[in-house]
């Protein structure tokens, strides 16, 4: 079953063409023994719940989500606390790391008649809770089949990158950890560098030294 959600809970999308996948599979060896998905902020809340409710009302419908999170095949939705408008799949390889996680998702996204319309996967991190939403409604403004997106803040790289439907089954193909770079590396010619004011498109955490900047 590609996704968690029952197809009468959630209802197909209609509109629109990107879909955000947001990855939240990864076991955080550089942040110690904690669970960094549950690693309280300042607002109160666990990192990646506050990460998913910054980016829904981005990719909120009316009657659909068109967002997606990515997660290990032992989680619980409801310890992790993915709000009910998210649709869920599943990592079975999250133990090789992003690359793998990826491929999983495209996987199963890439086959669902319920996704059919997407052409552009908008994959995020799950550990980036302050990207501003008019850098996301930037980005996706020119998110097509053809071309891979990409953030720059003060020349360095960020999240999310867009990927076009044409590259899913090259990123997919090879999901080594640093696939998505690869891909962007072959596909020079695609690419389009979009530079934003935006600290938020680099700002991940990933030890507990990030972590205490955020609380």
């Amino acid at each position: 079953m590609p996704f968690d959600n029952p197809a009468h809970d959630l209802h197909p999308p209609q509109s629109n063409g990107t879909l955000a996948m947001v990855m939240a599979a990864g076991y955080s060896q550089r942040f110690g023994d904690q669970d960094k998905r549950q690693a309280t902020l300042a607002n109160g809340e666990a990192l990646l719940t506050t990460t998913l409710q910054r980016l829904l009302p981005e990719f909120e419908q009316p009657r659909h989500t068109s967002m997606a999170v990515v997660i290990r095949p032992d989680d619980r939705r409801l310890d992790l606390g993915i709000p009910k408008n998210c649709h869920v799949l599943r990592a079975w390889n999250a133990e090789l790391g992003l690359g793998a996680s990826i491929a999983d998702g495209i996987a199963q996204i890439a086959i669902d008649p319920r996704w059919s319309h997407i052409h552009s996967l908008a994959i995020f991190l799950g550990d980036m809770p302050n990207i501003h939403p008019t850098s996301i409604q930037q980005l996706i403004a020119h998110a097509s089949p053809q071309h891979i997106i990409r953030p720059f803040y003060q020349n360095q790289p960020g999240h999310p990158v867009i990927i076009g439907r044409e590259f899913w089954g090259e990123l997919a193909a090879s999901p080594g950890e640093d696939s998505a770079r690869r891909v962007i590396q072959r596909n020079q010619q695609h690419l389009i560098r979009l530079h934003l004011e935006d600290p938020g498109v680099i700002d991940d955490i990933d030890t507990q030294e990030d972590w205490q900047r955020h609380r």
